[in-house]
């Protein structure tokens, strides 16, 4: 999450060590660029966080069956629990 700060300072809170690393550098690189430029990188970013937004709630887990999902599919013979005639001679 990024903060605004006393002073102006942004402050990124619950990022891992690396992002933590690299917000200087786009910082930097941002104010390397011309004041013209500093729009559109604004709505390249809103542009990725639409877009992980989109992919976020598109990505829905699988549901998986329940209770009664094979009802009509799988079927038992009705001599089901009867001897073999082939086994018989083993009996």
């Amino acid at each position: 999450m990024l903060t605004l700060g006393f002073g102006g300072l942004m402050e990124w809170r619950g990022r891992s060590r690396v992002e933590t690393m690299i917000q200087p550098v786009i910082l930097e690189k941002l104010a390397e660029l011309p004041e013209s430029l500093h729009t559109e990188v604004l709505h390249y970013i809103e542009f990725l966080i639409e877009k992980q937004a989109k992919n976020l709630s598109q990505e829905q887990p699988t549901k998986r069956g329940g209770l009664g999902i094979w009802k009509y599919k799988i079927w038992m013979s009705d001599d089901f629990d009867e001897s073999l005639e082939d086994l018989k001679d083993y009996m």
